[in-house]
């Protein structure tokens, strides 16, 4: 009775804390739901076609971003789950254009490809320097020189953290993704690459 008793408890104190839960936690719920809406407007249709387009998607993720940060740590597994698998959906479909086309155009499927890439790049690297203007301006009540100190530093913080996450977050993404497919597939997506590395070296891009 005492060991059932100390079971009880541990569950009430779990429950209460928000460390089991009988359904999703509605922010989660919300977070998965940006992502569906991010799918159908963009992925669904092959990615962005302007550079508007590109920059409100990027805007997009970046306000889930931030919904994601300050989640408990134990509800972040699930909604960065759901954000990997929007990200995987969008380059199985861009592989599966590629190998949908006759392989006398797929050079051609290539190169609208890499310039949609290079396009979110471009608004990505827009965004970030929007947002570090925004951290340098300088707060009511303390001098310009404090604020722009004080914006490098954040900026130097999430330079510091950026590659490390970004790069943990690809290696994730691509275990999970290698993972959730078959041989043919992962063989595919093999082919893909090296096509798409090639491709942009001959371009004279970075992979």
């Amino acid at each position: 009775m005492g060991f059932l008793a100390l079971v009880v408890i541990g569950f009430l104190i779990a429950w209460g804390g928000g460390w089991i839960r009988f359904t999703t936690d509605p922010r989660v719920v919300e977070i998965q739901k940006l992502h569906r809406d991010l799918e159908e407007k963009y992925v669904a249709s092959g990615g962005p076609k302007t550079f508007v387009e590109a920059a409100a998607g990027i805007a997009a993720m970046a306000q889930i971003r931030q919904k994601m940060d300050v989640l408990p740590a134990h509800l972040r597994p699930a909604a960065e789950k759901s954000g990997q698998d929007l990200v995987a959906m969008y380059f199985r479909g861009q592989m599966n254009a590629y190998f949908s086309k006759p392989p006398d155009q797929r050079r051609v499927e290539l190169d609208r490809q890499i310039r949609q890439f290079e396009m979110l790049r471009k608004a990505w690297e827009a965004s970030n320097a929007m947002m570090n203007m925004v951290r340098g301006a300088a707060p009511s009540g303390t001098t310009a020189a404090a604020g722009q100190q004080a914006g490098q530093s954040g900026a130097q913080q999430q330079a510091a953290q950026r590659p490390a996450n970004t790069e943990a977050n690809r290696i994730r993404s691509r275990k999970d993704m290698i993972d959730r497919t078959r041989p043919v597939e992962r063989a595919q997506f093999d082919e893909y690459r090296r096509a798409m590395e090639e491709r942009r070296k001959q371009l004279g891009l970075k992979n």
